[in-house]
């Protein structure tokens, strides 16, 4: 599927690619379903606390039924994250219509990631499903592991509240799957080689730096998977080389220097 249109007149190049060279990008605007799953694993995380807190003998609610509650909204969780996920994520991959339209395990952090929930519900599903989750790969959108997703930034980037969720999903996806930073998806792309073409925020690219060090100095190679033409352009570019050629602030261009200084000998 390409994912770039024809540029019209006048349009920024760099301006394209960031609009238009993530398949999950469409995620941005699902304020509704995001405002859904907080409030599920808000109660889900309520009722742990008071479980942990609760001693026999409570006037409100048994243990028994604490734990009825938790299991409850875990469920209700999952069901959302896998409509979520079917109907938004994959629907437009699934040209057969034969798919079975079931959310697996290591795909509910891909999902809660997209949906782009809050760190303190990201870690509790993290806590409720296997942490490996995190190095699945959904093949459904270009064996993207969750990490790839998380370094996308928000579209409002007016919201500076919802900017710092997204350095602490990337922190929190981190930590979790520090090697995440090293995989490459199916177009050949990096982590940081995504937070670079969608303008991710300087802290996102310098945690994707620390963590990988070794990618400042890895060529961009994109796979025969990647469809357009401008993100092909830049085969064999550096960090460095793709910030310069996106025009990203000064700020990122700065720490790619400082963090590679031979880069601006390299041509």
């Amino acid at each position: 599927m390409n994912y770039l249109p024809d540029l019209q007149d006048g349009t920024n190049v760099s301006t394209s690619i960031t609009a238009t060279n993530a398949p999950h990008s469409h995620y941005n605007d699902d304020s509704a379903i995001r405002i859904k799953l907080n409030f599920i694993l808000d109660s889900q995380r309520s009722y742990i606390s008071m479980l942990q807190n609760s001693k026999y003998g409570d006037v409100f609610y048994s243990r028994t039924d604490l734990r009825m509650l938790i299991d409850k909204y875990k469920c209700d969780a999952l069901e959302q994250l896998s409509e979520y996920y079917n109907q938004r994520g994959n629907k437009q991959h699934d040209d057969a219509g034969s798919r079975s339209n079931v959310l697996e395990d290591h795909h509910v952090i891909h999902a809660a990631v997209q949906a782009r929930i809050t760190v303190e519900n990201l870690q509790q599903l993290l806590s409720d499903y296997p942490t490996n989750s995190c190095c699945k790969r959904d093949f459904f959108n270009f064996g993207v592991l969750p990490l790839h997703i998380a370094v996308t930034p928000h579209n409002d980037a007016s919201a500076g509240e919802e900017n710092d969720q997204d350095v602490a999903r990337v922190k929190c996806i981190l930590s979790a799957y520090p090697l995440g930073a090293k995989h490459l998806d199916l177009r050949g792309r990096l982590p940081l080689h995504h937070a670079l073409l969608q303008r991710a925020e300087a802290e996102v690219i310098m945690l994707l730096i620390k963590t990988n060090p070794i990618s400042l100095s890895l060529p961009f190679v994109p796979t025969k998977l990647e469809t357009s033409d401008d993100v092909r352009s830049m085969t064999g570019f550096l960090p460095f080389h793709l910030s310069c050629c996106l025009d990203l602030s000064i700020s990122v261009i700065f720490d790619l220097i400082q963090s590679n200084p031979c880069c601006i000998s390299i041509n």
